[in-house]
């Protein structure tokens, strides 16, 4: 088949323009930015929206050894949420009010795609510092071994140890109630061992 001259020109000028299309697709396609995986979320700084941030190095738990450990906490329990959690009488009904409590935050590992809702937020003053205390409707045993016969809550208290900040986990402990500070802790908080070490905080967007 043969073309005349205007047509061969036109031809040109045309797949001169498909070319130019195809690499400008092709130069955004290749600027855009991988979506964010935890691990990445946890290197960032925290997004507007998070009121605190917290990331920690998973310890003596062998199934997430020496992975990150993150919370972003929305924001802090109100009075009326610490109630309803700390006046159950027992941990079943204690499981169920944290299940109907709001979500105010997200606690993730960094070898999984996948968080636990955090349902109570809480901070209060012991002899060895500011203790904070935060609880997940997600029973996490299967961090440290087996899961759970009976699946339960998680508690993550953390407290200042040597000037750095670390983490225990109820996997395996007991859990008290405090009244007077309308909380949960761990019971024997001191004596528990490290599950999230050299734990940073980081304050979050407006």
């Amino acid at each position: 088949m043969q073309f005349s001259p205007n047509s061969q020109r036109r031809m040109k000028g045309l797949a001169l323009v498909g070319v130019l299309a195809a690499s400008t697709a092709f130069a955004q396609t290749a600027a855009k930015p991988a979506a964010p995986t935890p691990a990445t979320q946890a290197a960032a700084a925290p997004a507007k929206g998070t009121s605190d941030r917290f990331t920690g190095t998973a310890a003596g738990l062998p199934n997430v050894a020496g992975e990150t450990i993150t919370v972003d906490l929305i924001r802090w329990s109100t009075d009326d949420e610490r109630g309803k959690i700390v006046g159950a009488k027992d941990d079943k009904d204690r499981l169920a009010a944290l299940q109907s409590a709001p979500n105010i935050g997200y606690i993730w590992r960094s070898g999984s795609g996948f968080g636990s809702f955090i349902r109570l937020a809480t901070k209060f003053k012991a002899a060895d510092g500011e203790h904070i205390v935060l609880v997940t409707d997600t029973d996490l045993s299967a961090w440290k071994g087996a899961a759970a016969a009976t699946p339960t809550f998680t508690v993550l208290e953390m407290a200042p140890a040597a000037g750095v900040l670390v983490g225990k986990l109820s996997v395996g402990g007991k859990v008290a109630v405090d009244a007077a500070n309308k909380t949960l802790k761990l019971d024997g908080f001191a004596a528990a061992p490290v599950a999230v070490r050299a734990v940073k905080h980081q304050k979050g967007g407006a």
